[in-house]
């Protein structure tokens, strides 16, 4: 996919009702090969760190008695609404339109959304989706499988443009329509992140595209989604209204029309203006700047929501170099990293602490691979010494730093310059100090970094991945990778969990690669980031996922 490499697609983790987190794809909830798999039990699941909204169902609380309005201010910028050539999906998109299936709110496991069950064949070569039925789009034309199949099959040309799925030629065969509530994906081999994709495949009216062309629909979209697009400024705002037929949304939901009758989607890169206008009340929610963090839990009037990002912040270097393709060398650098204080450094603690290679708020991740992780990367400056002796890198001028080679043991480290990178970078640095390997180090543009990595020039490199499926790992396994590192058995372990799509089954796999990774000393996990979202108290009946993504389907605006 041309947005989904590594990290690019960071700013779509929650299509179903709007994104305001980074991340990414997740893998399947599809059951043994020939069982249908149906719903989940309504959720309000949120990280056990965080101050939860309210999240009550309607039926459980009294009408508001204030205007159903709503503001959000989007930071990011407006990009358009036409799905096939956006670069950038957030709220603007998904308001509007739907997908044929979601996520829980555990992110653990895929839920129907457009769909109403599927069907994994016993080959694992197609995946058969029945809809629901009685759903239209805003033009009132109906959304059945034909329609999917028009959606479906532009991505699927490698002619259409488009920013997604751009790998879909090499996996899927072609969309088959059984009858008007069926339709059937064949695959070329088992690929298990199809549902990642299709949670993040927004679906378009055929007719509305096809009346106004790719030149008119991004100022005249039409979705099935809850909320419908009524006037658009470009780089200013878009207005909203709720979609009153609007009843098929996902099962932690109550299945009945948005209470918030208007939306507005303010498009505001000052945040200062931007955490203003949320304590005043002139915009309901707002994704929280770091440095208003504490004011807003001061007031009394705002909550805060805590979330960890489906990315994982890492140390990695270069296994082409032959210092690096020893392990006794990669766990001496392992051992002198001390993360906690990594976390203090960059974000006085504030931070999920990363030992495993699946990101924190992943589809993969796995408490138990955590554990395991953290057993075998213990931060033990004596140990990396140790092995740094048995090397024969010795500090024979009592410099404090070692020679390798006859040369001082000096290695430069990349990393994007930004203040709490440039923090880590230092810490890091100290680190390494300790054991007698030198850094020097190399702030450059992530671009630049980028292209050192995809030319294997590097030497140390801080950098970030994260999706919400765990093909994100295989992705960093399989060449070109950013490490270089062309390793077979991890390269068969991450196949394996690509190409199984039982969800028990896939997760062993995952488990595979990981603890491989772990053995090899791969490269460094060092944290996932939080992220912190911000709404006024009144703003009612929200849900939150693991990783922060905001759900208002059945939201309102309490009385006072």
């Amino acid at each position: 996919m041309k947005s989904r490499t590594l990290f690019a697609l960071l700013a779509i983790l929650m299509v179903a009702s709007f994104g305001l987190t980074a991340c990414q794809p997740a893998a399947t909830e599809t059951p043994a090969a020939t069982e249908v798999a149906a719903t989940s039990a309504p959720a309000t699941a949120v990280p056990a760190t965080a101050v939860p909204a309210t999240a009550v169902p309607p039926t459980e609380v009294p009408v508001a008695e204030v205007p159903q309005s709503f503001v959000y201010i989007d930071n990011t910028g407006f990009y358009t609404l036409d799905i096939f050539f956006t670069p950038w999906f957030s709220m603007t998109q998904s308001l509007m339109y739907d997908t044929l299936v979601t996520m829980d709110l555990s992110l653990d496991h895929f839920i129907p959304l457009l769909a109403e069950s599927w069907e994994v064949a016993p080959d694992n070569l197609s995946v058969t989706f029945k809809i629901k039925p009685g759903i239209t789009f805003h033009d009132g034309t109906v959304l059945d499988a034909n329609a999917l199949k028009w959606n479906y099959d532009k991505y699927l040309d490698p002619t259409w443009p488009k920013e997604i799925n751009d790998q879909w030629p090499t996996y899927i065969s072609g969309f088959e329509v059984i009858d008007d509530l069926t339709l059937k994906v064949n695959l070329i081999q088992p690929y298990a992140p199809l549902f990642a994709d299709l949670f993040l495949t927004m679906i378009v009216s055929p007719t509305a595209y096809e009346a106004e062309g790719q030149d008119g629909f991004g100022r005249a979209p039409v979705g099935s989604g809850p909320w419908m697009p009524t006037e658009i400024v470009e780089n200013q705002y878009v207005h909203y209204k709720a979609n009153p037929n609007y009843t098929w949304g996902p099962d932690f939901t109550s299945g009945q029309p948005p209470k918030l009758q208007d939306m507005e989607i303010r498009f505001i890169t000052d945040e200062a203006v931007s955490y203003a206008a949320l304590e005043t009340g002139e915009a309901n929610l707002i994704l929280l700047p770091s440095q208003y963090l504490e004011t807003a839990r001061s007031n009394s009037d705002i909550v805060v929501q805590e979330s960890i990002e489906a990315t994982t912040r890492y140390l990695g270097w270069n296994f082409t170099k032959p210092l690096y393709q020893d392990i006794r060398f990669r766990q001496a650098i392992e051992h002198a990293i001390d993360r906690d204080a990594i976390a203090l450094a960059g974000y006085g603690g504030d931070t999920q602490i990363m030992y495993g290679f699946v990101p924190f708020s992943n589809l993969g991740f796995d408490p138990a691979d955590e554990t395991y992780a953290k057993s075998v990367f213990t931060y033990d400056p004596a140990q990396s010494n140790a092995l740094l002796d048995e090397l024969g890198y010795m500090d024979t001028n009592g410099d404090g730093t070692r020679e390798a080679n006859g040369a001082e043991l000096v290695l430069p480290i990349a990393y994007a310059p930004s203040e709490d990178i440039q923090r880590i970078a230092e810490t890091i640095q100290a680190e390494l100090a300790d054991v007698g390997i030198g850094v020097e180090l190399t702030p450059m543009e992530s671009a630049a970094q980028a292209e050192m990595l995809v030319a294997c020039q590097q030497d140390l490199f801080i950098r970030q991945y994260g999706l919400l499926d765990p093909n994100i790992v295989s992705a960093m396994v399989t060449p070109p990778d950013r490490t270089c590192w062309d390793d077979a058995t991890a390269q068969e372990f991450a196949l394996a969990a690509d190409t199984t799509l039982d969800p028990v089954e896939r997760k062993a796999k995952v488990t595979e690669l990981n603890n491989y990774m772990v053995d090899q000393f791969a490269w460094v996990p060092l944290y996932s980031p939080k992220d912190f979202i911000a709404l006024r108290t009144n703003l009612q009946g929200v849900y939150f996922d693991k990783a922060g993504g905001v759900y208002l389907y059945d939201a309102f605006i309490a009385a006072p």
